[in-house]
């Protein structure tokens, strides 16, 4: 009962990667040399995926295993939370034309919202 507690859990947190990163099942389940069906089976399994996986995942996605299967990795009291590591990480990766581009979205998001408040 528990293995599929993590499973669902660890599912959860790298499809909301994905999603988050805007890379796509394929493109993941290149990195991992798998098929794209094997890596969608894996993640709706009830045995979760695989250990290989997992490390290659969080390789990729900068961060551990551990954090993978930590149901409180994106959300916190208010459910709003993220783990900024992994944003922070590839944040650093970045260009200083990127970051300037970064920047500036994030400030437009942050006036946009304050003006619907």
């Amino acid at each position: 009962m528990e293995n599929m507690k993590y499973a669902r859990i660890t599912s959860e947190n790298i499809r909301t990667l994905l999603k988050r990163s805007h890379v796509s099942i394929r493109r993941l389940s290149e990195l991992l040399d798998i098929s794209p069906s094997t890596l969608t089976d894996s993640l709706k399994s009830k045995k979760g995926v695989p250990i290989d996986q997992l490390m290659k995942i969080a390789e990729y996605f900068d961060t551990n295993i551990s954090a993978l299967c930590d149901p409180n990795l994106f959300a916190d009291r208010n459910g709003d939370r993220v783990d900024v590591s992994i944003f922070a990480t590839k944040y650093s990766k970045l260009c200083d034309e990127s970051k300037n581009l970064v920047r500036l979205i994030i400030e437009y998001e942050l006036q946009r919202s304050d003006n619907k408040i």
